[in-house]
C-alpha cells in the first residue's frame, strides 16, 4: 500500500533557511551527493514557478490555460520529498505531453484513475533520466537569483535577456555542464524545453561543440572584458537551444557557436558597458529561423561581432 503524502509547510523562513544552506554549497549541487538539498530546490523552484507568468511553462502541460490557478505544496513520503501541483477550481488536469510520465508519480491519479494532481519527486525524475543519459542538477547561482532569491530586486527572469547572466558569464558554467552530460533541473523551462523529447542521440549530435566551447569560455570568465563577456554571453544562449530537442543537430546553431568562438579565441580585451546590442537579438532571431538564411546569419553574426570588439 502507498504511504500517503504529508504536506510540508513552507513560509519565508523556509525559503531563507534552503537558500543560506544552498549558499554554502559548490556550484553545482548533484542529486547523487546531496538528494534531500537537491529535491527540496527543484520543489522549492517549481512552487515559486507554476502559475507566475514571467516563468511558468509547464501550465499548458497540464492541461490549463493562462490565467490557470494553482495549489502547489511540497510534499513527503517516506524519504522522499516532491511537490504536488493541483487546479484550485478542482478540475482535472489534462496531460499533454508523452513524457510527463518520466515526471508524474502514480500518486498523480485518483481512485478513479483521473489525474487529479501532478506529483512530482525530483530525486525519482533525476534516476529515471540518468539511466536514459543525462545527469539532473542544481546550479546554485542560476536559482539563487530566481525562484530562491531573497530580494525581489535582484531576481532574474531567466526567460529573457538580462545583465546580470552576462556579467556572471553563465555560459561557461552552462558549457562545462553540458560537456559533462548534465542539466539544470528546478524550473519550468528545464522540464518543457529541454527533458520534454529528450533523447541521447540528440543531446550528443553536438557533444564536440560542448566541449570545445566548454574549453573556450573557461578562459573567457577569466577576463571579465565587456568583448569577451558579450560574445560569451551569445554562445550560452545558442548552447541552451542546442540542449532543446527542437534544436538538435541544427547546422545554424553550430555554425553561430563556432563564428563566435572564433572571435572569442582572438578577441582583444575590451572595457565599457554591457548593455547587450540590438544586433545580437537579430542574431538569435536569424539563428533560430526555420529554414535559416546562411548569408543573413553570417551578416548578423559580423555586426554583432563588431559590436562587441568596439572600443
Amino acid at each position: 500500500m502507498n504511504q500517503p503524502l504529508q504536506r510540508l509547510p513552507t513560509d519565508a523562513s523556509f525559503k531563507r533557511t534552503l537558500a543560506l544552506r544552498l549558499a554554502s554549497k559548490g556550484e553545482i549541487v548533484r542529486y547523487q551527493e546531496d538528494p534531500v538539498l537537491a529535491a527540496l530546490c527543484t520543489c522549492a523552484a517549481l512552487q515559486f514557478e507554476a502559475g507566475n507568468p514571467a516563468f511558468d511553462r509547464l501550465t499548458p502541460f497540464l492541461g490549463g490555460q493562462s490565467g490557470t490557478e494553482w495549489a502547489v505544496d511540497l510534499v513527503v513520503r517516506g524519504q522522499d520529498i516532491g511537490v504536488r501541483i493541483r487546479r484550485r477550481d478542482g478540475q482535472a488536469l489534462e496531460p499533454r505531453h508523452p513524457d510527463l510520465c518520466h515526471l508524474l508519480d502514480p500518486s498523480s491519479l485518483n481512485d478513479e484513475g483521473v489525474l487529479s494532481q501532478a506529483v512530482i519527486f525530483p530525486k525519482l525524475v533525476a534516476e529515471r533520466y540518468r539511466k536514459l543519459g543525462v545527469d539532473l542538477v542544481i546550479v546554485r547561482d542560476w536559482i539563487l537569483r530566481s525562484a530562491l532569491s531573497l530580494e525581489a530586486s535582484e531576481t532574474v527572469g531567466y526567460l529573457e535577456t538580462n545583465l546580470w547572466e552576462v556579467e556572471a558569464c553563465i555560459a561557461a558554467t552552462q558549457a562545462s555542464m553540458l560537456a559533462r552530460s548534465e542539466l539544470a533541473f528546478f524550473g519550468t523551462h528545464d522540464i518543457v524545453d529541454h527533458l520534454f523529447g529528450w533523447n541521447a542521440p540528440g543531446f550528443r549530435s553536438f557533444s564536440s561543440t560542448h566541449q570545445r566551447a566548454a574549453a573556450a569560455l573557461a578562459t573567457a570568465a577569466q577576463t571579465k572584458s565587456r568583448s569577451h563577456l558579450l560574445l560569451s554571453y551569445l554562445v550560452g544562449v545558442a548552447l541552451d537551444d542546442t540542449a532543446q530537442p527542437k534544436w538538435y543537430g541544427s547546422p545554424a546553431h553550430r555554425f553561430t557557436i563556432d563564428f563566435v568562438l572564433d572571435k572569442l579565441e582572438s578577441a582583444p580585451l575590451r572595457e565599457g558597458t554591457l548593455a547587450i546590442p540590438e544586433s545580437f537579438h537579430q542574431v538569435a532571431n536569424t539563428m533560430r529561423s526555420k529554414p535559416a538564411s546562411f548569408g543573413s546569419l553570417r551578416q548578423s553574426l559580423a555586426t554583432f561581432a563588431e559590436d562587441c570588439l568596439r572600443a
